[in-house]
Order: C-alpha cells, then structure tokens, then sequence
C-alpha cells in the first residue's frame, strides 16, 4: 500500500476518532480558569472591538487565539456561546489533523525515511494528550500548528551536504527564490506563534542567529534567509508591541506574564514541587501581596509597570539566593516533563457530558492510565531515538533540540506546568518514530562506537522514570 493512502486512512481515523468526543463536550462546562479566561476575551472583543475586559483594556494575554474564538463569535452571535465552542473544537480538529499531516512532511524532509513519517504522523494524529485538547479552548492546537509550520519552513531552510529537499524528500539544490520564500513563510508562521503564545517571540533573534551561521549555502542566501525571516517575523508581532507598550507605558512585548510568572516561580513562597501552583498562594503569601509589602506606590501602575517590577524582584531574588535558586530549577526541569494528567482532572470533575460523578473517578483512573503510559512510551523511545536515530542533517537535528532546549530551558527558570511540554509533542513524535524505525530496520543491537548513546539514554530515561515513579507514589498516597 502506497504511503500516501496509508497517511490518509490515518488521518480519517484520527477524524473518526475525535467526532465523538465533540458529542460529549456539546455543552460541557468550561472548568480551567484559563478556558474561561479565554473565552470571556473572545466574548467580550466580539462584541467591543476591545481587547480586555468590560473594566479596562489589558495586555494580559497573547493575542492570537482570542481574535480567533472571537471570529467564531462574530460568525455566530455572542448570544450563542455552546454553538462558538463547538466551532472552535471543530475548527481545532481539523488544524490538528493538519498537524498530523505536517508531521508527516517534515518526517520525509528531515529523516528521509517514509515509515518514519507515517510512524510520526500516526504517534501525533492518535497522541491521547493531543487528542484531548481539541476539545479545549486553550492556546495548545492552535500553538502547536504555528509551530510545526515553523518548523516545516525551517527544515527547508537548512539542506545537507546535497542540497535542499523537493516534495518526496530527495536533493535538490537551495536557491535564492527557494531560500528566500521559505524563509518568509518560516518569519510568518513564526510571528503568529509568538502572538498565540509568548514563549516563541524569544526564539526571532535566535532563528536570525541560526539561519545566519549554521544554513549551507552562499554567504548571499544565508544572509538573505535570516534578513527575511527576521522582518517578516518583526513585521507579524511589532503592532501588538507598540500598542502595548503605549497601553502599558513600558515596554511590552507579547503579554503582561512574563515578571509575575518569573515572580511566582522565583520567592520567598513558591514551592520547590509544582511551583506553578504558587498562584494559588493566599494571603501574605500571595505574590502580590509580596510585591505590595516590598514597593511602594504599587497599585496606581500599569499592568506592564506591575509586571516588570515583579521581574525586578524574581532577579534579586534569585541573585541573593543562588543555591535555591539552582534547586528550584533542577526540580522545575523534572516538572516540565512530569506525568500528563490534566485530561484525567477534568474527567474527574465531570468536564465530559455522559459521565455520571459515579463513573468519573473511575474514568479519570482509566484516563489517567492511558495518557500516562503513552506519555511515557513516547517520551522513552524519543531519547533514544535522539541519539540513535537523529535527522539526517546534523543542523535540523540541533534546530530540534535548540527548539526543544528553548521550552524547557524558559520554563523551568520561570515554572513549569507539565502542559507547557504539549506543544513539543511534534518532535517527540518523529524522534520516536525514528528511533522504532530504527529497531526494525537494525533490531536492539549496538555497536562499540554507541556505547556512550547507549549510556546516555539510558541515563536519561533513569531519571525520568525514578522522577514520574516517586510523584506517583506521592499521589496515591
């Protein structure tokens, strides 16, 4: 059977698989702040033209995907909140299947191997965390398809010894229209990234930087490529500075979060596990009141002034408490790739219509289960697929990790939720395609030369797995 057809009957199950699911979030709740955060700005921009809230205008989030769930509320009236969220599930069903489908390119341009990209595509198309979030109004599917069409330009941009790749995963040289284009598509998708979520505004001077020294090409193209990407990427996201930054009287780039979540995951009271849970800090704990205590004249600020002050004291404190601070990131560095159960919470607190609170615990042990052990698989067979079975080009391969490194480095110094690894799915995805590629084309055996991979590995994994066993301990009991 050719590839082609054996991608689409993964993609029709994978849409097969999600119709239902779209039955039983028909008006279910919203249950995460963040849902509701969401979708009250999509709400409210509807029927304003205001970004915020009914008190005043904000910066607080990033931008992209309010404007996107309020298209669905202009379509169908803001009166109609139950059909608008069906719309953006819908909607976000067939971006991840588009998704699935870009996994599958990018597994034939960077691996040059087909059952390595069938294999990639089938992990993303069927990953339950994935899967779950489609039905979710947050930032995750959306994010995710900014991101993989980042990448899928990218790799375009960074050719091996034998040129670029045409559309069947073959040499051909890189060109100046080529290189150019890609790399406008590349900035493109890159800016809207950053506008849907922040972390990814960091990575424009990185990927300038990358293009610049590490593209095989003519010093021309290079430098073409990275001018390009970087403008066209500055170009997407500069409106939105500048009107936040007039907004908020201080510079501001994406959002308003980046002092206060640096603050939380960074003083006097954050906790040394799940440190993300220091919003939850009341009274004078609460990072505010902290704020308040240290500073005077607090309150008459802006949200952007308020936040770079919050990121002044996250550095002091940091800078007077070097050794805390090291712990705290070590512990926030296991923390971005803990155990996903997000999914099996929400089944838990009755999110999925059908499921009786008899059935739920029940269902969220079942949920639970499932997620964490493919979770798990992936993840596992994604290390050594790192090591054994790497992009066929060196630079894609650490573009991959530098991607990789950029998430969970930023994190785990602000904190890390295990939700902020979702969008990194992609790329575990086709590493451990890769690396299951490799076990059957190579069996388990290894040579002298891959004794240190095989340590490394091994190494790796160890960590991961005594960290998710002692925090699944600590859960149940």
């Amino acid at each position: 059977m050719k590839s082609k057809c054996i991608l689409l009957i993964i993609l029709l199950t994978g849409l097969a698989i999600r119709i239902p699911f779209l039955f039983l979030t028909w008006n279910a709740p919203l249950k995460i702040v963040d849902e509701q955060h969401y979708n009250g700005m999509a709400q409210y921009f509807a029927q304003s033209g205001n970004f915020g809230t009914e008190r005043s205008l904000s910066s607080i989030r990033p931008p992209m995907y309010i404007w996107t769930v309020a298209g669905f509320y202009k379509v169908f009236g803001t009166e109609n909140p139950a059909v608008v969220q069906l719309a953006v599930r819908i909607f976000q069903v067939l971006i991840s299947l588009l998704t699935a489908w870009l996994v599958y390119r990018i597994g034939l341009k960077a691996f040059k191997n087909e059952l390595t990209a069938l294999i990639g595509a089938g992990l993303f198309c069927f990953y339950p965390s994935m899967v779950m979030q489609n039905f979710m109004i947050l930032t995750e599917t959306e994010f995710t398809f900014f991101l993989v069409l980042t990448l899928y330009f990218a790799v375009n941009l960074f050719p091996d010894e034998n040129g670029g790749t045409d559309e069947n995963g073959e040499s051909r040289p890189l060109t100046f229209k080529t290189a150019a284009l890609n790399a406008a598509f590349c900035g493109l998708f890159l800016g809207l990234g950053a506008l849907t979520r922040s972390i990814l505004w960091l990575a424009i001077p990185c990927v300038f930087l990358y293009i610049l020294l590490f593209q095989k090409s003519r010093w021309t193209i290079r430098l073409t490529s990275a001018v390009v990407a970087l403008l066209v990427s500055s170009s997407v996201i500069a409106p939105w500075i500048v009107r936040n930054t007039t907004l908020q009287k201080t510079l501001t780039a994406i959002d308003c979060m980046s002092g206060r979540n640096l603050m939380m995951g960074n003083y006097e009271y954050t906790p040394l596990y799940r440190a993300w849970d220091a919003i939850h800090q009341e009274g004078e704990k609460n990072w505010y009141r902290v704020l308040r205590t240290k500073y005077d004249n607090v309150d008459p600020m802006t949200q952007g002034q308020k936040d770079k002050l919050a990121g002044k004291y996250a550095k002091e404190f940091m800078m007077l408490h070097p050794g805390l601070t090291l712990q705290r990131f070590g512990m926030k560095a296991l923390c971005f790739w803990q155990l996903e159960r997000s999914t099996a919470a929400l089944f838990a607190h009755g999110a999925v219509e059908g499921i009786s609170s008899e059935d739920s615990k029940q269902a969220s042990i079942f949920v639970a289960v499932v997620f964490m052990a493919s979770y798990a698989l992936v993840f596992t067979t994604a290390v050594f697929g790192a090591f054994f079975a790497p992009p066929k080009s060196w630079r894609v391969h650490l573009l991959f990790l530098c991607v990789v490194g950029l998430f969970w480095g930023v994190h785990s110094l602000v904190f890390a939720h295990s939700r902020y690894h979702l969008p990194l799915t992609p790329l575990l995805c086709l590493y451990s395609a890769a690396y299951v590629t490799y076990v059957i084309e190579n069996g388990f055996d290894f040579t002298r030369r891959q004794i240190p991979s095989l340590i490394a590995s091994i190494l790796i994994v160890g960590t991961f797995v005594g960290f998710w066993t002692l925090e699944t301990l600590w859960y149940l009991g």
